[in-house]
């Protein structure tokens, strides 16, 4: 990571307790990809940390900074079974984008399970 064109240490975010890391966000660019588009990037929580909302504070500190460098739009990758994690992205406001014929189904799915079926509504069809 820190070999990428784009890394800057201001745009990675780290918790500690007991001067120990337990928690790391990223606020990061793909400009060759995605002008203009800011990423939320490498949230993570160590497992016995979990539950006390630092991953939301994270991810608005790294959403904070993106803005502040002039980036209006931020998206993240990730995966299904992060329920946890989706459901915090799509309550700060986060929608799915819609890249692969199975998207639908799959957010339909996970807005039941999560019961942000409306959130999940906002997704947005790329195909």
């Amino acid at each position: 990571m820190t070999h990428h064109p784009c890394f800057k240490p201001e745009r990675i975010f780290i918790v500690e307790y007991q001067d120990e890391i337990i928690g790391t966000a990223a606020a990061w660019i793909e400009p060759e990809r995605d002008p203009g588009v800011g990423y939320l990037h490498m949230v993570g929580i160590l497992p016995e940390h979990r539950g006390h909302h630092l991953g939301a504070l994270l991810t608005v500190e790294a959403i904070r900074y993106t803005r502040h460098e002039g980036f209006a739009v931020q998206r993240l990758l990730t995966d299904d079974h992060r329920e946890a994690a989706i459901r915090l992205y799509l309550d700060l406001g986060y929608y799915p984008l819609l890249t692969h014929e199975s998207h639908a189904e799959r957010w339909r799915a996970l807005g039941e399970k999560l019961n942000r079926r409306e959130a999940v509504s906002r997704a947005r069809n790329l195909l």
